[in-house]
C-alpha cells in the first residue's frame, strides 16, 4: 500500500492521546458555547420584557406614536442594556480567544510531547495569524470566483444543450463549486495547523508562520493526495 495512504489510514486508529485531546476540545467548546448561550438568552429575555413581547414592527409603531416624555424611560433602559450587552459580549469574546489559545497550547504540546512553554505566546501567534488568514481568504475568494466563472463558461459552451439539461448541469456546477470551497477551506486549515506545529517546535511567531508555507511546499506531494 502507498506509504502516504497507509499513514493516513493509520491516523484513524484510536490512541489514548486522542481521548485527551478530544476532552480538552470538548471542555473548551462546551464552556464557551454555554457562556454565550446563557448570555444571549439573558439579554433576549430582558429585551422581551422591556418591549412587552412586542415585535420590532410594533415597537417601531409605538416609538412613532409615543411622546418624548413617554419614550424617555424606555430609551434609557434600552440604552443601558445595549451598552451592557456590548460590554459582556466583548469580554466573552476575549475570554474565548485567550482560552482557545491556551487549549491549543495544551493540545500541541501533548501531540509533540513537548514541555509546555509560555502559554501566553500562543495569543501572539493567533493574533499574528489574522494577517495571513485574511490574505489567504482574499486569494481563495478570487480563485473561487475564477473557477466558478470557468465552470459556468464550460457548461454554457453549447447554449441549446445547457437549456435542455439546465437542472443537471446546475447541480453539477453546485457540486464543483462546493468541492472548490471545501478544498480551499481545508487547505487553509492545514496551513494554520502547520503554523501550530512549527510554533510548538520553535516558539517563534513570525518564523512559524513563514515555516508553515515552507512545510506546505516541502510536503505538497503528500498533502495534495490527502486533500
Amino acid at each position: 500500500m502507498n506509504l502516504t495512504l497507509k499513514t493516513y489510514l493509520n491516523s484513524f486508529r484510536f490512541k489514548e492521546i486522542f481521548g485527551e485531546i478530544l476532552l480538552i476540545d470538548l471542555i473548551y467548546f462546551g464552556i464557551i458555547t454555554t457562556l454565550f448561550s446563557i448570555t444571549l438568552n439573558f439579554f433576549q429575555n430582558k429585551f422581551s420584557v422591556l418591549t412587552g413581547g412586542k415585535t420590532p414592527e410594533q415597537v417601531q409603531q409605538l416609538l412613532a406614536s409615543a411622546t418624548p416624555e413617554q419614550l424617555l424611560p424606555f430609551l434609557s433602559q434600552l440604552k443601558f442594556y445595549l451598552i451592557l450587552f456590548l460590554i459582556v459580549i466583548t469580554l466573552l469574546s476575549l475570554i474565548a480567544f485567550f482560552s482557545y489559545s491556551f487549549s491549543q497550547s495544551m493540545i500541541w504540546h501533548k501531540l509533540l510531547a513537548k514541555k509546555p512553554f509560555r502559554h501566553w505566546r500562543w495569543n501572539l501567534l493567533n493574533l499574528a495569524l489574522i494577517i495571513p488568514i485574511l490574505l489567504y481568504t482574499l486569494a481563495a475568494l478570487i480563485l473561487k470566483f475564477i473557477t466558478g466563472y470557468l465552470f459556468k463558461k464550460i457548461a454554457t459552451l453549447n447554449p441549446a444543450f445547457y437549456l435542455q439539461n439546465s437542472g443537471y448541469l446546475d447541480a453539477i456546477l453546485t457540486l464543483l463549486n462546493g468541492m472548490v470551497t471545501f478544498l480551499l477551506v481545508l487547505l487553509g486549515l492545514i496551513i494554520i495547523l502547520l503554523a501550530y506545529f512549527s510554533f510548538t517546535e520553535k516558539n517563534l511567531v513570525w518564523v512559524s508562520i513563514g515555516d508553515s508555507f515552507h512545510l506546505l511546499k516541502e510536503h505538497w506531494n503528500k498533502i495534495w493526495k490527502l486533500l
